[in-house]
């Protein structure tokens, strides 16, 4: 899922099974946010078929994260001139979902009321159970 120049709260591409992004820090429209603080946010992939079927899980080899349109992440790490965790949350006590929980630093602070992008474009897969 890639969506350029696009803001959001919550995010999903079907109300049971999918993968979207919810929870972000600083919430989108916040003012006095820390000019060297985290971006922060969740990867989820939902499915309603667990557990009669596999679930499906987030795909570090396709999820790349964009901040201001540099890439900060991909499946190799944090990029140059950021840095912070990953966190594979897993699946809550629900089983209907995997969530990774991404917080991102930037080495320099932001400026004055900058509008600081994040895109995230991120796939499912079948986890290898074997």
């Amino acid at each position: 899922m890639e969506l350029p120049a696009l803001y959001f709260d919550v995010l999903n591409t079907s109300a049971a099974e999918g993968i979207y992004v919810e929870n972000g820090v600083p919430e989108i429209g916040s003012l006095g946010a820390a000019r060297d603080g985290s971006v922060g946010f969740d990867i989820i992939a939902a499915v309603s078929a667990w557990p009669t079927a596999l679930t499906e899980i987030v795909d570090y080899a396709e999820t790349y994260i964009y901040i201001n349109d540099v890439l900060a992440w991909d499946d190799e790490g944090f990029k140059a001139g950021f840095s912070g965790t990953v966190e594979d949350v897993g699946q809550p006590e629900d089983y209907e979902r995997n969530v990774v929980r991404f917080v991102i630093d930037h080495s320099d602070t932001w400026s004055s009321e900058q509008v600081v992008s994040v895109r995230v474009v991120s796939k499912t897969r079948i986890p290898d159970l074997g």
